[in-house]
């Protein structure tokens, strides 16, 4: 079967490849700032999460200007402002992150923005993670990944 998408290996090796990249370079004592310069939103019901706040920071990190856009201060699902809204988030950022929003207003989401939407990232990289030290490093590899 010809597939014009990476096979999982191949894109979990890259996620590793970048990774090591950005721990080296660190290590090097000149922290990489790949996404310096972009301005990424981040929503989430729960603003103050643990969760919102390590993706805000290794977004911060690595460079990026984080925004975080509350849901419950969106318009309301069923209303057209709230598409018209969505798609207004794709127009003022170069990227969004999503936390704990729902599945379907994910997939709207993708729907109305032409720009990298990433979601469930900190809980990929606890999965892919070999022990807790790794997980911000692989989470700022994502976000490197998905963003720059």
């Amino acid at each position: 079967m010809n597939s014009t998408l990476p096979r999982p290996s191949l894109l979990a090796a890259a996620l590793f490849d970048t990774a090591s990249q950005l721990r080296a370079a660190g290590r090097a004592g000149s922290p990489p700032r790949p996404l310096r310069g972009k301005n990424l939103a981040l929503l989430t019901p729960w603003p103050d999460d643990a969760t919102a706040q390590a993706l805000a920071c290794a977004a911060q990190a690595l460079g990026a200007q984080v925004v975080i856009v509350r849901l419950g201060s969106l318009p309301p699902v069923e209303t057209p402002a709230f598409a018209e809204t969505l798609a207004l988030l794709g127009r003022l950022y170069d990227g969004v992150l999503t936390d704990g929003v729902p599945p379907a207003i994910v997939r709207e989401l993708g729907d109305c923005v032409d720009r990298p939407l990433l979601d469930g990232a900190l809980q990929s990289a606890i999965a892919l993670a070999c022990d807790e030290a790794d997980v911000d490093l692989l989470l700022q590899a994502l976000l490197v990944q998905s963003m720059a």
